[in-house]
């Protein structure tokens, strides 16, 4: 079967054309035809468009975020298909809330687009980036023409076997970025090529897009470099989770220990699960989970016998303009968080790190009071339905 298209990818006309296809291959798409919104409105999101994938969509909280620009209560929506999930975040944001909130702060924001230049000889190279060094100011301006919300953060060179890979920062507002940095940091390369001494067109390569787990941006950061914490009393600790702050940290220690022993690159429980309901609901670029996964727990018991714990996200790559933050009812998500458009991304990242730290608090408060299982057991088994019953083909 060959998928049908035309200049105008989203009429209705082509959009008919590509369900009759799907429809000659014995499949009926009644429920992913029905969507609220002018299939015009996906245009930039996505291609060959026939219609939606329904996630469920819930809500949590609310969780109280004592930030720099995330102040006050939230109720957030997560979309999910995983039973117990809005439960458990619940429990965590309550948790939060009782205990008067957590703090969360935004260390570094930007967004990095690395080039190689292909540079055998090491002194030439050394001679090259002494250059773009002596030039930065240049490539600013070069790289903030292309765009009016974009403003150059630095560059970083490192000398490697092939070359060398200059990596090209910027901040980025409130968009995500990743299109953004690109555009700039091709044209700052374009410029570099025609201006540096002895580098041609096709010594200039795009070698990273992002959308991996790398532990110099951990180290350093990427997106959004955020830090959540909280303090839960030992009565708090009891009364939500029904543990103590000794079986807490007993319990981390066991799974840090095995972590390490198994190369996990993150040492936290589930950050991907939370994040991952967030960004589908509001429009985030979910390839970038990977990075936001590579983030850290580090929990301490308290001499009352309350537990001070801290999660660092250093890759969260999030934004409010732009991208799929502006379809409509990723709008209306963000909407919920008072975070659509200009002005919204640092406040979401503030949540988003506060929705991880509630997910931390649940899985492990659930595990060391030996409840985890019951509770999905009890919300989250949802049995095999027949096909008949479902009303599609045998």
């Amino acid at each position: 079967m060959r998928i049908p298209r035309a200049k105008d990818n989203v009429s209705k006309e082509i959009i008919g054309k590509r369900l009759s296809a799907i429809k000659d291959l014995g499949v009926d798409l009644s429920h992913t035809i029905h969507y609220a919104f002018d299939p015009s409105s996906t245009t930039g999101n996505i291609e060959n468009f026939i219609g939606v994938a329904q996630v469920p969509l819930g809500l949590a909280g609310p969780i109280r975020i004592n930030g720099e620009s995330a102040k006050g209560d939230f109720i957030v929506p997560l979309a999910t298909s995983e039973g117990t999930l809005v439960a458990s975040y619940s429990r965590g944001m309550k948790a939060i809330s009782e205990a008067g909130g957590c703090i969360t702060r935004i260390h570094s924001d930007f967004f990095m687009v690395p080039y190689l230049f292909r540079i055998l000889s090491l002194e030439d190279g050394i001679r090259f980036a002494e250059w773009c060094e002596q030039h930065s100011e240049e490539i600013a301006r070069v790289m903030e023409a292309t765009t009016r919300h974009g403003k150059f953060q630095g560059m970083r060179i490192k000398h490697v076997a092939q070359g060398v890979v200059v990596e090209f920062e910027m901040r980025t507002g409130d968009a995500m970025g990743a299109n953004m940095v690109v555009v700039a940091a091709h044209e700052a390369g374009k410029w570099i090529v025609e201006n540096a001494p002895d580098i041609e067109p096709e010594d200039c390569h795009l070698v990273d897009m992002g959308k991996k787990a790398v532990a110099s941006r951990a180290m350093r950061g990427f997106g959004k470099n955020v830090t959540a914490e909280v303090r839960l009393t030992k009565s708090l600790l009891q009364e939500i989770f029904h543990t103590t702050a000794a079986d807490w940290m007993s319990l981390y220690r066991a799974v840090q220990e095995y972590w390490s022993t198994t190369g996990t690159h993150g040492h936290q429980c589930m950050f991907a699960n939370g994040l991952a309901a967030l960004f589908i609901a509001c429009g985030q670029d979910i390839g970038y989970l990977p990075e936001a996964s590579y983030g850290y727990l580090l929990p301490f018991e308290l001499p009352d016998g309350g537990l001070h714990v801290t999660i660092q996200i250093p890759c969260l790559v999030v934004g409010t303009v732009g991208g799929g933050s502006s379809l409509p009812t990723q709008r209306e998500c963000l909407r919920i968080l008072g975070c659509d458009g200009p002005g919204g991304a640092r406040k979401f990242a503030e949540i988003a790190a506060g929705v991880a730290l509630a997910g931390e608090l649940s899985v492990l408060g659930s595990s060391a009071a030996r409840e985890f299982v019951g509770a999905h057991e009890a919300l989250g088994r949802k049995r095999p339905v027949s096909r008949i019953d479902e009303g599609t083909p045998k």
